[in-house]
């Protein structure tokens, strides 16, 4: 599937074979994108576990950001379970939590994640009652990139990393 963000920019599935993991894994070598999004570097093979097991989910659905025909980094959606709607305090059934990152970091800075945020949210919006952007509270960016993209902020929550290190998120919604 694409999903056509504007003239210069779509979204495509992630597709299964090494040429893929290989460029998500030279992302998440990236140390913006380790530091906020898996707090640590991966290993290629836990890439590929990682991203293998999307290909084809609806729960978990991850697409390659294209910006004028170059893969620039990723944005997923993941339907949120009810145990995280009730630790976070949302009463709504149908809702989402979406993640973004740029991988390349020449792309830095021009407006293409707040672009593909603003788009991916209106798509979801289409289809689900919320979307959720959980972010870490020290990222600014990202913070800042919601809000333009019409985020509110909704609170500030205790949240473990993907290390089990306690850290403060910020929870941004849209609906």
């Amino acid at each position: 599937m694409r999903l056509y963000v504007d003239e210069d920019i779509y979204l495509r599935d992630i597709v299964d074979n090494e040429e893929e993991y290989k460029r998500l894994y030279n992302w998440c070598l990236s140390p913006s994108v380790y530091k906020y999004f898996e707090q640590r570097i991966l290993s290629y093979d836990e890439v590929v576990s990682k991203y293998k097991r999307r290909v084809g989910n609806e729960e978990v659905k991850p697409f390659i950001i294209v910006y004028k025909d170059r893969e620039i980094g990723l944005v997923q959606y993941e339907k949120m379970d009810e145990e995280d709607r009730e630790r976070f305090g949302i009463l709504l059934d149908d809702v989402v939590s979406i993640d973004i990152f740029i991988g390349d970091s020449s792309f830095y800075g021009l407006g293409i994640g707040t672009r593909v945020v603003k788009y991916i949210s209106k798509y979801l919006l289409s289809k689900f009652d919320m979307v959720i952007a959980n972010v870490q509270s020290t990222n600014d960016s990202s913070i800042n990139m919601c809000l333009k993209s019409g985020f509110k902020k909704l609170r500030e929550v205790d949240y473990s990393d993907t290390l089990g290190n306690s850290t403060k998120n910020t929870l941004l919604y849209l609906k």
